[in-house]
């Protein structure tokens, strides 16, 4: 049972990376306050799941959408589909031990270039193609960003780098929008094992460094 108290019914939300974990944990949210939902990931199968639970629970309408977040055209055709929503959560990220590097030696370009797409770009191309529905109906952004990008860790560059220029991303989006109506936020959590998650990642020891 949701401890929030609004009533979402009648608005419409997107919410990207909704298979897995925050997206999903979100979505649950919005479908059990009334909220419409439309659901995107990579993979249509655990979309259909998720799908199919918060039909089954709460009735909820939900549309999903399989699709890769870098690839402009078909997030505006997201963003068509989904008409003039309510509510962007931007929680897509690529947190594959791939993307999950080293240090600034250890990280070589190409790893550090598909962080930026995935954890960065991908919010921006989102975002862009949402916003002249969002202004209609002088909605919300959320974006989720993460604890590396405002601290100092010991690993972690592409991603912390990505997740901070989301930071950036949130504070601009508020103040050029904020007064038309858009809300823009961010919301920063540690991290968190879920169903996604590597074993051997829910294994590691976080390195703990002070926030600078």
């Amino acid at each position: 049972m949701s401890q929030t108290t609004f009533d979402m019914t009648g608005k419409t939300a997107i919410v990207t990376g909704a298979s897995k974990g925050i997206g999903r944990a979100v979505a649950q949210v919005l479908a059990e306050e009334g909220c419409s939902l439309h659901l995107v990931s990579r993979t249509e199968a655990d979309l259909n799941k998720v799908r199919d639970d918060l039909n089954q629970r709460f009735g909820a309408q939900v549309t999903v959408h399989a699709l890769d977040l870098s690839k402009e055209e078909d997030v505006a055709t997201l963003a068509a589909a989904a008409g003039d929503c309510d509510i962007l959560v931007n929680n897509a990220a690529d947190t594959s031990l791939t993307t999950l590097d080293g240090t600034v030696d250890e990280t070589d370009v190409a790893t550090f270039d598909k962080s930026i797409a995935a954890n960065l770009r991908a919010v921006f191309i989102a975002t862009k193609a949402a916003l002249p529905h969002l202004l209609e109906s002088r909605g919300a952004i959320v974006n989720i960003s993460s604890g590396s990008a405002i601290r100092g860790d010991t690993w972690l560059v592409s991603y912390s780098a990505a997740k901070a220029g989301v930071l950036s991303l949130t504070r601009n989006t508020a103040v050029m929008y904020g007064k038309q109506g858009v809300r823009c936020n961010s919301i920063c959590p540690g991290f968190i094992a879920h169903g996604r998650a590597p074993v051997s990642y829910t294994h590691l020891t976080l390195p703990t460094t002070p926030y600078v």
